[in-house]
């Protein structure tokens, strides 16, 4: 965004009310209610209108604010995921680790039997 250009008129209060209703609408289809056709959250955000938007609201702002503001975002929208990924992988690690104390058993039973 070039600093010449002029702001959106949008304020505060109506870009908070587009983010809740945005987030109720997710938390209706995850519940499995009814919820009119929205394509719903965009993995590739346009990074300028994201600026653009945020840049309505914060007055005064700089690069390292719009940095902070993009990085607190990412970690509300991603962080959920992110910690699903982790539980499965602690998940897995833990049925690995069960899986390899049962096959030494395995192998220690086969040990005993080939002896005799």
């Amino acid at each position: 965004m070039r600093v010449g250009e002029s702001r959106n008129s949008a304020c505060a209060g109506c870009l908070q009310l587009e983010e809740e209703r945005r987030d109720v609408r997710q938390r209706l289809a995850a519940s499995g209610q009814y919820v009119a056709f929205s394509p719903g959250p965009n993995p590739y955000p346009n990074v300028e209108d994201q600026l653009r938007r945020w840049l309505t609201i914060a007055h005064g702002a700089d690069a390292a604010g719009g940095f902070r503001a993009g990085r607190t975002r990412l970690a509300r929208v991603i962080g959920p995921r992110l910690q699903d990924w982790e539980a499965q992988y602690v998940r897995a690690r833990r049925d690995n680790a069960g899986l390899r104390t049962h096959l030494t058993a395995l192998v220690a039973e086969i040990g005993r039997h080939e002896v005799r």
